[in-house]
């Protein structure tokens, strides 16, 4: 939603995204003031800061709950002037950024328990936006899987036909923990791995299903579709043979031995199918979940 209200607001500046939980607290000043050179041993040339990188565009600060709380009064001041200086500079830098702020946790209740500034929440909650778990508005269900679906079907050249009224009905019954990424996820896998006759979202947990199917047919069956970027195939196989000897099974051992995130599958189909680069990097296309999530 962030990207689809910057896209649509008429700025002139970049969309720039930050997850607070991917700084570590000791670089947080020099992520989001940048630095001047010399400011500090091995600070060799200027670096821009993201509230700089973001003027006159949108700082999106994803969870922001997430920011310790000796950063959040270096934030707040931020945000009430759009002034402040790089780490080792002199010169006060102006940024006219909007900022949009995304969280799922209870702020009001973090701030009651003394882990969320009082004046930091009511700085950023100007307009405040409640958007409703998937599994309490399952009447949008429908029209996120068909839109997600003619999404993928473009990017992977496929035609696909509509999920019959079943498969919705069963679809309909799920909780949705994983909320809006779980069901773009399940309608990507599903249109990656279809090659024909009706098509069924088939909900697995966990994500791949490999005892219910060999993982060399599987593999070869997106290689065959050319889905499969070179070298998947063959450390998914030594992997799948690794576990043979294990109770654990497959899954336990890609990720513990090898690691090999449930979600790498679809990276490397990614990666073949746009030259080695993450396909949601480069998609100009405006993403379903944009307007619902």
């Amino acid at each position: 939603m962030a990207n689809y209200v910057h896209r649509h607001s008429g700025c002139k500046g970049p969309f720039v995204a930050v997850h607070p939980a991917s700084v570590s607290e000791n670089l947080f000043e020099n992520e989001f003031f940048g630095h001047e050179k010399g400011a500090f041993t091995g600070a060799t040339g200027q670096k821009i800061g993201f509230f700089e990188l973001a003027d006159n565009g949108t700082l999106f600060i994803d969870e922001v709950g997430d920011i310790p709380m000796n950063m959040q009064i270096k934030l707040l001041r931020v945000l009430q002037e759009h002034r402040f200086m790089r780490v080792g500079g002199t010169k006060e830098i102006h940024s006219s950024f909007r900022l949009i702020a995304a969280t799922n946790r209870d702020l009001p209740r973090a701030v009651r328990e003394g882990t969320f500034r009082e004046d930091l929440y009511y700085r950023i909650s100007v307009i405040p936006v409640t958007i409703p778990p998937l599994r309490e508005r399952l009447e949008d269900l429908e029209e996120l899987i068909m839109a997600f679906t003619d999404h993928f079907s473009r990017r992977y050249g496929k035609k696909i036909p509509c999920p019959d009224k079943e498969s919705l009905r069963r679809l309909s019954e799920y909780q949705w923990p994983g909320n809006i990424r779980e069901l773009r996820n399940a309608v990507e896998r599903a249109v990656i791995l279809y090659t024909g006759g009706p098509f069924d979202l088939v909900l697995l947990d966990p994500p791949y299903a490999f005892g219910a199917e060999p993982v060399e047919e599987l593999l070869q069956n997106l290689a065959q579709q050319g889905l499969l970027a070179p070298g998947a195939f063959a450390l998914f196989e030594h992997a799948a043979a690794d576990a043979g000897a294990h109770p654990v099974g497959f899954e336990t051992v890609r990720e513990k031995r090898y690691g090999i995130t449930s979600v790498d599958l679809l990276r490397w189909v990614g990666d073949s199918k746009d030259g080695g680069t993450d396909a949601n990097e480069n998609d100009e296309a405006v993403s379903p979940e944009d307007a619902h999530e």
